[in-house]
């Protein structure tokens, strides 16, 4: 194993107060090294269906948790159920809140296991095989040495003697998500002035990080509620009561839920359904907060937090899909109160609208652009010209994959189109002004997460923050604290700071005191998979219409109808995954600072989409008369577009060569017509 330090100088006092922290932490780290739960290895299985591989799962097994990951990303955490267990213990029982689901696992880790509802009332045998899977040790994720990360020697990794080199279990990377994004983030400042940021993690858990005075982010704490969504939207309001930041997010039952750092739960909005995990926006510029958010029949709403009295601002149903992303504005009102609101997102048909609250109340929208992926995020801000003249910004990608940036001028739309970048239609764009003019913000297809400043003659110039980042990962920006956010491609969160004429990258992860310094990301792809033929199939008695859309190169999607009965090929492209080499600037009491690097493999990504839509007889107009005048308009059928759903294809080899396609069945299965809408 080759170690890189890079050593600098430091004063003999700097050494001496490193080392007292150094044998501090240590103690620590020694203290609670046995009540960690984190030591145990990671199995690695696979479930397959014989002669279906549309039905193939992969499988985590880490202690007393399975994490399974179905052929469309989507992840479901088990946790160990003794009582389930059968008497001969040939089968252990888990079980999943939130599909409240059981299951009877081998365990011998191979062969049938068994499923049932979330009581263990009735045992059926799932079709799925379980057999497991060897991972070369040279493909487990490695953390070379470094100061308090102790652990056992991974058979196969070749380390200096005396080294202490510990595996870090392999982390799925979450699907785009377009309605609730990937990992979101909420953060604030707490009654001490630090900043806080907090994410809800892949166990459905609650974690808090902070930030010191010294600019230094570390873990805080983890709060354990029940019923959250892993990655939901999460929003937070100012410490009010010390000690106690509020969150709010929508739990997996579709209900809008307050949680504080004592794991106390409240419900809000008990009449209101909306999307679990779902997009909101929280004003908290007053002691009186208000949310905004999308309901599950499309309606805009105005929520109340502390009195609860919500208000629809837009009460038309289906204008926009559920869980819309909603982008806030709030005015200085340069009094001490909250200004006026603005709020802008994107309805089904791809159309931004703006809302504008006055003072007698939410103003009727307006319709500023189209053209733009339903749903998707909107970029808002403003910015004073010379004169006193205050202008009004916003930026957002459209259905093509092109970053849109339209400015409002003497109350007409202006809009152009930033050159040379690919980005996942509806992805979130930051848009903030400072004293050296306009930025935007947004991570792209190759999930680099770039900034571009408009210079001289207003040209666009991009630059790189940092890479290894999921295609349109969610981003954020504290005013106050000139600090962006953005969540990686295992789902951490990345704080990034401007200083010192460089972009400063921390890494927040569960279980580090310090968060390290990120210094340099490479990724290393994987050898690439051959193109996979797919038939595509339409069983049923109706024509559908289908767009398909290639999320890594930003092309124009293709369009093609499927008449009922009727199968095409295609052949699609497979992404293959690859390893994330990520480098450190770790403190240690001796060397001084020194560069620890650690590799993560990543697992291959979905690359295409698809939309379904029924061409259905929507009127019908039939002239009975026999006696018909001459020139009388024959009897005709119109037909439409009735959205089915969307749905990805399986990623890397899950997508087999030959597989076929029931493309009406599993654009139903998804539950989510709507999710685009045809683009123009």
């Amino acid at each position: 194993m080759n170690i890189a330090y890079k050593v600098v100088p430091e004063t003999r006092a700097w050494v001496i107060r490193r080392l007292v922290g150094f044998l501090l932490l240590t103690l620590w780290l020694i203290c609670v090294a046995g009540v960690r739960g984190d030591d145990f290895p990671t199995e690695q299985f696979r479930l397959t269906v014989p002669g279906n591989p549309n039905l193939s799962s992969n499988v985590s097994r880490t202690g007393e948790t399975l994490v399974i990951t179905d052929a469309q990303g989507t992840r479901y955490l088990y946790r160990r159920q003794v009582e389930f267990d059968t008497a001969d213990r040939g089968l252990l029982g888990y079980y999943c809140a939130d599909a409240d689901v059981s299951l009877r696992w081998p365990a011998s880790g191979a062969g049938a296991m068994y499923l049932s509802d979330g009581r263990g009332r009735r045992w059926v045998a799932s079709q799925q095989q379980v057999s497991p899977v060897r991972v070369p040790a040279n493909q487990m994720p490695v953390i070379q040495p470094g100061p308090g990360r102790p652990g056992p020697l991974i058979p196969g990794n070749k380390g200096t003697p005396g080294d202490d080199v510990r595996g870090v279990p392999p982390r799925p990377v979450r699907p785009l998500d377009r309605a609730s994004g990937v990992m979101n983030v909420a953060w604030t400042t707490d009654h001490r002035g630090e900043l806080r940021a907090a994410q809800i993690g892949d166990d459905g858990r609650l974690r808090l990080y902070r930030r010191n005075r010294e600019g230094q982010w570390n873990y805080q704490t983890e709060v354990a509620a029940s019923g959250l969504v892993a990655g939901g939207a999460l929003a937070s309001t100012r410490d009010v009561v010390p000690g106690q930041l509020r969150f709010f997010t929508v739990n997996r039952f579709g209900a809008l839920t307050e949680i504080n750092e004592a794991a106390v739960q409240r419900p809000v909005a008990l009449d209101l359904s909306f999307v679990p995990g779902g997009n909101l926006a929280i004003d908290d510029t007053d002691r009186n907060p208000f949310a905004f958010a999308v309901d599950r029949s499309g309606r805009l709403w105005n929520l109340d937090l502390f009195n609860g009295v919500h208000t629809p601002i837009d009460n038309t149903e289906g204008r926009f899909p559920p869980g819309a992303s909603v982008s806030l504005w709030v005015e200085n009102s340069g009094a001490g109160r909250p200004g006026l609101r603005l709020l802008h997102l994107t309805d089904r048909q791809g159309a931004i609208w703006r809302y504008r609250q006055s003072r007698t109340g939410w103003e009727r929208g307006e319709m500023i652009a189209d053209g733009f992926l339903p749903g998707g995020a909107v970029g808002f801000s403003t910015i004073q010209l010379p004169g006193d003249v205050v202008t009004q910004l916003v930026a957002a990608v459209d259905w093509r994959g092109r970053l849109q940036y339209l400015q409002n001028r003497g109350g007409e739309w202006l809009g152009e189109a930033i050159p040379d970048v690919r980005l996942p239609p509806g992805a979130p764009v930051l848009v903030t002004t400072d004293r050296f003019g306009i930025h935007l913000s947004a991570v792209t297809m190759e999930g680099a997460w770039l900034r571009w400043g408009q210079g001289v003659r207003n040209v666009w110039t991009p630059e790189t923050i940092a890479i290894g980042f999921p295609p349109g990962a969610f981003i954020a920006w504290d005013a106050p604290s000139a600090t962006l956010f953005a969540v990686d491609a295992l789902g951490r969160i990345v704080p990034a700071h401007f200083h010192e004429e460089a972009w400063h990258c921390h890494v927040c992860q569960m279980g580090d005191p310090f968060a390290p310094q990120l210094i340099s990301r490479r990724f290393v792809p994987n050898p690439p998979l051959p193109p996979a033929r797919v038939i595509l199939t339409n069983p049923t008695r109706e024509d559908m219409a289908l767009q398909i859309a290639d999320e890594q190169q930003g092309t124009d999607s293709e369009e093609l109808t499927l008449a009922a009965g009727q199968s095409v090929q295609r052949t699609f492209q497979r992404d293959a995954g690859g390893v994330l080499e990520e480098t450190y600037l770790v403190g240690s009491p001796v060397l001084g600072w020194k560069e620890q690097i650690q590799t993560y493999p990543l697992p291959a990504q979905s690359r295409y989409s698809v939309v379904v839509w029924a061409k259905r007889v929507t009127y019908q107009y039939i002239d009975k008369r026999k006696d018909r005048p001459q020139g009388a308009p024959p009897s005709f059928d119109l037909k439409t577009h009735v959205s089915i759903g969307a749905f990805s294809l399986p990623p890397g080899d899950f997508l087999a060569d030959g597989t076929e396609l029931d493309v009406p069945a599993l654009a139903k299965s998804n539950r989510n017509p709507g999710a685009a809408a045809l683009g123009r």
